[in-house]
């Protein structure tokens, strides 16, 4: 925990933003109304920048760690949750039109994070490429979502979720060890 306090922890203490971000985001669904879909956009903004400025700054000054890349598969599952309760809270009606594809991601998600702990005891951390566009999609999509309450968008995130879960899955059966930032399954397949 002593490195957290070195200036190579900046994208840590950005990372960090996102976990606060992504509790607040679950206070802020007691809040109704305009005042909770304000509180909503702001902390889902500043956790969005969160998630695009920590790798940025990790990977612009050779400050990338394996304890950061962890840090940060935690935080932006920290974030999906957060913002997936938050919305099914306030818009359960629409939601319930994409349950299934919303359980199928849970399911599948979940089921990734399993196998992970059994076969390396620790939490993926790959940050694939498929998994930063994912990233991006899920960023604007919500905010999309939110403005539009199309459920269209809704079943395309959802589908986004479920095969960033099996890529992450695919990898997590091929590694011959443990591993992180990846850009892909052809990545991991190279690993010894």
């Amino acid at each position: 925990m002593q490195s957290f306090f070195k200036l190579n922890a900046i994208p840590n203490y950005i990372t960090s933003v996102r976990l606060i971000a992504a509790a607040l985001l679950l206070w802020a669904t007691s809040t109704s109304g305009d005042r909770g879909l304000a509180y909503f956009y702001t902390l889902f903004i500043v956790a969005g920048i969160s998630d695009m400025l920590d790798g940025f700054v990790a990977r612009k000054f050779g400050w990338c760690t394996e304890f950061g890349a962890r840090l940060d598969s935690v935080s932006d599952l920290a974030l999906y949750l957060s913002t997936l309760f938050f919305l099914e809270c306030n818009f359960q009606a629409i939601l319930s039109k994409c349950q299934l594809l919303l359980a199928l991601g849970l399911a599948v998600q979940i089921f990734h994070l399993c196998v992970s702990f059994k076969r390396f005891g620790q939490f993926p951390a790959y940050h694939t490429d498929c998994a930063r566009f994912c990233a991006y999609l899920v960023f604007f999509g919500v905010l999309l979502f939110v403005k539009t309450l199309a459920p269209q968008i809704i079943a395309i995130l959802s589908g986004a979720w479920i095969a960033c879960s099996i890529e992450g899955l695919i990898i997590t059966a091929v590694l011959k060890r443990q591993a992180a930032n990846l850009r892909g399954i052809s990545e991991a397949l190279m690993i010894k």
